[in-house]
């Protein structure tokens, strides 16, 4: 009887402690996904940063030029920086902070350009 007992309760344990292993994988392969997001999201702020300088300089160079169709893309990119912002805040990922920090920067980067060109 009580091996019955011992033997139903390790049959619990082993089905407890598997439940518990793939839920820890499903978390971690969550967790990597949103790293792979983060670090794709600091390439292209990277590049945006770049292609930001290259525009204020090409601005102060010329002065007063047209670049209308920047703006555009500008009104584009902020839109998916704050996508990727929202996406980031509901999963709680550490660099938020970070983001929205560059978001903030990236916007007042479009409003010197657009004071620049006006």
């Amino acid at each position: 009887m009580v091996m019955m007992f011992v033997c139903q309760a390790w049959e619990r344990l082993e089905k407890a402690e598997h439940e518990r292993e793939l839920a820890l994988r499903t978390e971690l392969i969550r967790q990597e996904k949103l790293e792979q997001l983060a670090r794709r999201f600091d390439r292209k702020a990277a590049m945006r940063e770049t292609w930001l300088s290259e525009n204020q300089r090409l601005v102060s160079q010329v002065g007063r030029c047209t670049i209308s169709s920047s703006y555009q893309v500008l009104f584009y990119m902020s839109i998916c920086l704050t996508a990727v912002r929202a996406v980031l805040s509901i999963t709680c990922v550490p660099p938020i902070e970070r983001i929205s920090a560059q978001k903030e920067e990236f916007t007042f980067n479009i409003v010197l350009i657009f004071l620049l060109v006006s």
